[in-house]
């Protein structure tokens, strides 16, 4: 099983659903990734990692945008965000792919209370990737 964890920027939401879904799942024939439609220039690295110190995970590397290999290499799409269109994935979804839609919005840098926000979006992935991961064992 082959799953792909998408959002806008490939800069929060995907990374993080799977760092916490490699970090739970115990599957080892499950392969994941994480992707970006846009690239994402504005985002504060430290920031973001403040927020996620508690849940003992750490944001590296840069983001990956999707390509054509990496569009048609999952069984399973997770788009993780309620500002990624679902329809951009229909040949997908007719080809067999299972598109799944958590519809978590983003928050922005400047948003106020950043942190706290970030704190609760991070908490509402992780209860989705539990989800997903227990119904893959």
């Amino acid at each position: 099983m082959k799953i792909l964890f998408i959002c806008r920027y490939n800069n929060f939401r995907s990374k993080v659903a799977k760092l916490f879904f490699d970090k739970l799942n115990k599957n080892p024939t499950v392969e994941t990734k994480a992707s970006g439609l846009i690239k994402a220039v504005h985002y504060s690295r430290e920031q973001q990692q403040e927020a996620l110190n508690k849940f003992g995970i750490r944001l590296e590397g840069v983001s990956e945008l999707l390509d054509e290999d990496l569009y048609h290499w999952p069984d399973k799409i997770i788009l993780v965000g309620d500002d990624i269109p679902a329809t951009f994935f229909k040949e997908l979804k007719a080809e067999g792919t299972e598109i799944i839609v958590w519809k978590l919005k983003d928050i922005l840098p400047n948003d106020l209370d950043y942190k706290e926000k970030t704190q609760k979006l991070t908490e509402s992935i992780l209860k989705e990737v539990k989800k997903v991961e227990k119904e893959l064992q």
